[in-house]
């Protein structure tokens, strides 16, 4: 298998090295083929479209569920408006890697921004700019500058745009309107039956914990950990509700060494000793804590993943509406500061790209300029207007009574016959969420809760270590050992016993100096370019 990936790697790179056959700058300023239509600066250019064509579009996000030529809401809205039907391909890496290597890519491939495939982009697709400048020069009025500005190359050019990016003022302006997906969700009955405990001090929260196990001997557990297996919630998460800052002094700052961070690994590991965390919970997935979620079998559930778990907290409400989930304050530092719940800022999710291989150039830009207009966010996110939303007299976009009560009855068609909310790849983050109120009723106490809450750390964005480099392999080692460490030191029988595995972990992470250096040089480059900006570095 790995002679087989090797293979597929050393083809890749053979191809982003040979598909020129001309310098990059020839490339960039080779003409590309004028339009036939009259474009105005002021208009985005689907409008002139006067004839029927297909997009390929390959989206390497393998869970993406508009697989083919669809003809689910969405994808109809977008053939009426744009005259582009829009063939999807879905994908994994491997299956990039032989896409790449292959030679013959799509129109268009959208794939997340930690991929080592965007640092070749430069010769494999096509400037945004340029395009935009030849066939829709109304992209720039719908793109954002400060993302534009993220995403500009050392040749002047952007290549990729990004989805669900969040600038400064998404975070800091007037109007913040954002929502993350961490948070400590409990059970209403129980909480409010225990007097509404504070659980954000140790003291509290173990309380709250034990007041649970006696309140309902039924539970399966009163505190489960996502992810706690492989660290998971229990490192990312709860360093952001005790507030433990990502970077000190231009330079990464590893929170698993923070006292505020040890003082509460230490409350968890008396959790676990007590049985109020289990056993079984360090080899939950996903889908054990959807069911658990589901049948209201646990209290309190530490987790990163609110926006996955909404079914399942949906399906919990409707089982029995007195044991519904809320979000709760929870464990905090000495000085009960908020917590700063990192998101994702200026580089966003996914990167989209048009692909110098592509036959139908002007279409493709022209369908991402619309999905990026107001008309083309209405209709990836909110449907047809008149059959599955409206504007209210508030001036909110809200699915019909129909459309809300086809969700809520079977989901599942739903989304298959509806694929609202699916084409997000060139959504700005909090569109949806600042011109309409879509939120599912059992969501909105629990989203309301993150929503002051929310901190940027635009330095650290797109610091991954070098592709294959020895310092990748040594940072991920790193980061293995690291949340190995945590577990055993949850598990530890005793306080000692804790400190032993804190300091065997100490000494192990000392030979990840050399690529912790690295790391700090990407940093420090990202601080380069935020000052540039006028941008905070975290």
């Amino acid at each position: 298998m790995w002679k087989y990936r090797a293979f597929i790697v050393l083809g890749f790179m053979l191809l982003v090295g040979c598909t020129r056959g001309e310098n990059d700058d020839a490339l960039h300023e080779r003409e590309l083929p004028r339009s036939r239509f009259s474009i105005d600066a002021g208009q985005p250019s689907y409008h002139l479209m006067d004839e029927s064509g297909v997009i390929t579009w390959y989206v390497n996000i393998p869970a993406f569920p508009m697989k083919g030529s669809g003809h689910d809401l969405v994808s109809k809205k977008i053939l009426l408006d744009t005259k582009t039907q829009i063939h999807f391909l879905v994908g994994d890496d491997d299956q990039l890697q032989l896409l790449f290597a292959s030679g013959e890519l799509p129109d268009i491939i959208t794939m997340d921004n930690k991929l080592h495939f965007n640092e070749y982009a430069t010769k494999w697709a096509v400037p945004l700019n340029l395009l935009a400048d030849a066939y829709d020069p109304y992209f720039y009025e719908v793109a954002r500058a400060d993302s534009l500005a993220w995403y500009q190359q050392a040749d002047g050019n952007i290549y990729g745009y990004p989805s669900l990016s969040s600038n400064y003022d998404d975070f800091f302006g007037d109007n913040v309107v954002m929502i993350g997906g961490e948070g400590l969700i409990v059970r209403a009955d129980i909480y409010q039956a225990l007097g509404s405990p504070d659980m954000r001090t140790p003291d509290g929260f173990l309380a709250a914990l034990r007041g649970a196990k006696a309140f309902d001997a039924n539970l399966t557990a009163p505190l489960v950990i996502r992810g706690l297996s492989k660290g998971g919630s229990v490192i990312d998460v709860l360093l952001m509700f005790l507030a433990v800052p990502r970077i000190v002094d231009s330079q990464y700052y590893e929170g698993v060494f923070d006292e505020e961070y040890l003082r509460w690994v230490n409350v968890l590991r008396e959790a676990y000793q007590e049985g109020l965390i289990i056993d079984d919970n360090f080899s939950f997935n996903n889908m054990h804590i959807y069911d658990g979620v589901a049948e209201g079998k646990f209290f309190a559930l530490l987790t990163s993943g609110l926006f996955g778990t909404t079914p399942a907290i949906i399906q919990n409400y409707k089982r029995d509406p007195q044991q519904h989930y809320i979000a709760v304050d929870g464990p905090a530092n000495r000085n009960l500061d908020p917590p700063t719940m990192y998101q994702m800022g200026l580089a966003g999710w996914t990167l989209t790209y048009v692909t110098q291989n592509s036959q139908h150039k002007e279409r493709a830009m022209q369908l991402i300029t619309y999905l990026m207009t107001e008309e083309g966010h209405k209709t990836a996110t909110l449907g047809v207007e008149g059959e599955s939303y409206f504007l209210d007299d508030d001036g909110l976009y809200r699915f019909t009574p129909e459309y809300q009560q086809w969700r809520a009855r079977d989901p599942l068609n739903y989304q298959k016959e509806s694929a609202i909310r699916e084409l997000i790849w060139l959504e700005e983050g909090n569109w949806k969420l600042r011109y309409s109120d879509t939120l599912a009723p059992e969501m909105k106490q629990i989203f309301a809760w993150t929503r002051d809450k929310m901190t940027p750390c635009f330095a650290l964005e797109q610091t991954e270590l070098p592709f294959r480099s020895a310092e990748e392999r040594v940072w991920k080692h790193y980061l293995q050992e690291r949340n190995e460490a945590v577990v055993r030191m949850i598990r530890a029988p005793s306080y000692a016993q804790m400190l032993v595995e804190l300091e065997a972990f100490r000494e192990s992470a000392n030979s990840a100096q050399g690529a912790l250096a690295v790391k700090n040089q990407l940093i420090r480059k990202n601080i380069e370019k935020l000052e540039k900006m006028n941008y905070p570095t975290c």
